[in-house]
């Protein structure tokens, strides 16, 4: 039987000033939010983003799962959808490939 998992989804870093100081905020806001569906003992926690966007969503979706994985210890993180676009718009976010990130270099 396959196993039921339970989180909440659309966590959503959303600020009404969209600046680096009120997307921080919001980062913090939903980090703790994050860290207690882990206390109550759910299974994971998945966001969204928005970009190009002037209505405060978070942008960079994986830069607010690294923040949550950081502050968790067992909660699995991931994204509702991850736009075509973000892939273009995310290369920002994400340390690129190199022989010294490989699992198997030696």
């Amino acid at each position: 039987m396959p196993q039921v998992t339970y989180g909440v989804a659309g966590l959503a870093a959303r600020t009404a000033t969209p600046t680096s100081h009120g997307f921080g905020l919001a980062i913090d806001e939903t980090v703790e939010t994050a860290v207690h569906a882990e206390a109550l003992g759910l299974d994971a926690v998945w966001c969204g983003e928005h970009h190009a966007s002037p209505d405060g969503y978070m942008p960079a979706p994986l830069v607010l799962l690294a923040a949550i994985a950081a502050r968790t210890e067992r909660i699995g993180v991931g994204t509702n959808v991850l736009s075509p676009r973000c892939g273009i718009r995310c290369g920002s976010t994400r340390r690129p490939p190199s022989s010294t990130s490989s699992p198997t270099a030696g």
